[in-house]
């Protein structure tokens, strides 16, 4: 697309930039307080929107009340350091908590007031993960799945066939609740300016009343809304300005859109890539990648000369691993020709590790999930199932392979090792292809793959990412290596929402509905990738979810 000239740009532009500018320099004289409510109807708003105040001179600060939060460990650490910035330029920043948990402290923690409400309590209970097995169950309905591994931390089938947790699965659950612990302890006692002995003190004792909260330096007081503002009020003065946040971040969007536009500067595009990596959307209600849309946009941007580089943003647990590598090659020319940033979200493993490997550097979060470098494969076995319906099946054959992928019955000896040598042959290709991009052996990578999954924080140890930055600063990164000033772009490419289990969580993770009905969303949603691919296909994805409660 060829840039309009400079002199266009001006004629079209000016109008509008001044009407822009003079809303500024109003805004600039009332200075308000940006107000904000995150609850499950108004979520986290992308942190590049907050990384704005950094820079407005405009604003005073930022009000958020917090009912609750709902997303992943790596969005919210984006968060908190964005809001650890607009502080150090300037921003005044009030948190009031309606009933935090582990994510609201440790959001609220970095801000300079932090508010509790006086009959609530503070559940800073600590990091754990639940590990869910259905194994016994679908033996119960004759259903079992014959599952082999290339990794041998790769443990995404133990959900299908085991009752319990295999010693490896639950050592490197351990090492990452261990490493998520770390943090939440660390940054909570780092912006509150306690010990780190008197956070574990504190976890020890949760959930805490309001009262014993404040008291342990944890909140600077229990308030109701009312007296909040009244303690802003004394602080600020008693005409201080508010504005709300979304009115703000609509107008500073198109503030800087306007001026990119009239200054000609290059684009930095952040390609977004949420969900799993199938071979095709069909009809999975899950977050999909999906190679040909993929492949199209990363080919197109790669001949676009008008872009100064390109930040791949991943969410993704991963998937098909044919898929992978299809993305993955596509990448890898677009890196060849654009300076190429990855940027890891909440989690980025296995099939989104694969892709990431291919890019110029990868960024992390220190709560990203990354790594689970393996792959496995096998088939449901349905025949069980099938006879106690009555249903009954033979098998003919043309070749000694043609049942291999047969719901009908597990692997045979001979069967089983040559699928195993197939997925061995996928896990090879992964490891080169990770070798590659980080410029190390495979025998440097080889230890820390074999499926084990790892926090942005030991990623950045072990070798496998860069360092640890927000999708922003990957931007910077980009446009720092194209030598050119930042202006960035968004591009969109998985539409889909994951419905069953937000409907089922909508229902309450406390409540006797949400407790009996999550497992089975999270085994029809796991399930449900399963079936998306054909039996045996290799795939690379991370076995279980994480959530910050």
């Amino acid at each position: 697309m060829p840039a309009f000239p400079l002199s266009l740009r001006l004629l079209v532009a000016l109008p509008l930039w001044g009407i822009g500018v003079a809303a500024t320099r109003l805004m600039e004289r009332r200075r308000p307080m940006l107000r904000l409510t995150l609850d499950a109807q108004h979520p986290l708003p992308d942190a590049q929107t907050l990384a704005a105040l950094t820079e407005d001179r405009g604003v005073r600060g930022l009000w958020i009340t917090i009912v609750s939060l709902h997303t992943g460990w790596a969005t919210l650490t984006a968060w908190r350091e964005c809001l650890g910035r607009a502080r150090a330029a300037g921003a005044f920043v009030v948190v009031e908590l309606e009933n935090p948990g582990n994510a609201e402290i440790y959001l609220a923690s970095v801000a300079d007031r932090v508010y509790l409400r006086p009959a609530s309590s503070l559940a800073l209970i600590g990091v754990g993960a639940t590990l869910r097995f259905f194994g016994d169950a679908l033996a119960r309905l004759g259903v079992e799945f014959d599952f082999e591994a290339a990794g041998a931390y790769k443990s995404f089938g133990e959900s299908f066939t085991r009752a319990f947790a295999s010693a490896a699965n639950r050592e490197a659950t351990a090492s990452i609740v261990a490493s998520l612990q770390e943090e939440l302890v660390h940054r909570i006692a780092e912006g509150r300016k306690l010990e780190i002995s008197a956070v574990q003190a504190a976890l020890e004792e949760a959930p805490l009343s309001a009262d014993r909260a404040v008291g342990l330096g944890l909140a600077d007081a229990a308030l109701y809304p009312d007296a909040v503002k009244a303690a802003l009020e004394q602080e600020l003065g008693e005409d201080f300005a508010q504005l709300p946040f979304v009115r703000w971040a609509r107008a500073r969007r198109r503030l800087q859109r306007l001026s990119a536009w009239m200054e000609g500067r290059k684009r930095v595009v952040v390609v977004h890539l949420d969900g799993a990596i199938l071979d095709d959307a069909s009809v999975a209600p899950t977050d999909l990648i999906t190679p040909a849309p993929t492949i199209e946009a990363l080919d197109a941007l790669r001949e676009d000369d008008n872009i100064a580089g390109v930040v791949l943003a991943i969410r993704s647990p991963g998937g098909s691993a044919v898929a992978s590598d299809l993305i993955w090659q596509a990448a890898t020319r677009l890196a060849a020709r654009h300076p190429t940033v990855a940027a890891l979200g909440d989690v980025a493993a296995s099939g989104g590790y694969y892709i990431a490997v291919a890019a110029t550097e990868i960024l992390a979060l220190p709560t990203t999930l990354t790594g689970s470098i393996g792959v496995f494969g096998g088939k449901p076995v349905l025949s069980g199932a099938g006879a106690r319906l009555g249903i009954h099946s033979e098998l003919v054959v043309g070749a000694p392979h043609a049942g291999l992928y047969s719901p009908d019955r597990p692997f045979s000896p001979t069967e089983r090792r040559s699928f195993r040598q197939s997925l061995e042959r996928t896990y090879a290709t992964f490891l080169d292809r990770v070798s590659r991009g980080r410029k190390r052996t495979v025998e440097a990578i080889e230890p820390h793959a074999q499926g084990r999954v790892w926090t942005g924080r030991q990623a950045l140890e072990l070798g496998l990412v860069d360092r640890l930055g927000t999708i922003d600063d990957a931007v910077a990164r980009v446009a720092a290596l194209a030598s050119v000033p930042v202006r960035r772009v968004d591009l969109v490419l998985t539409p889909k929402q994951g419905r069953l289990l937000k409907l089922v969580r909508a229902l309450g993770a406390y409540t006797p509905a949400g407790a009996l009905l999550e497992p089975l969303a999270q085994l029809s949603q796991r399930g449900l990738v399963l079936l998306e691919v054909p039996a045996g296909t290799p795939l690379a994805l991370w076995p279980f979810e994480l959530e910050l409660r």
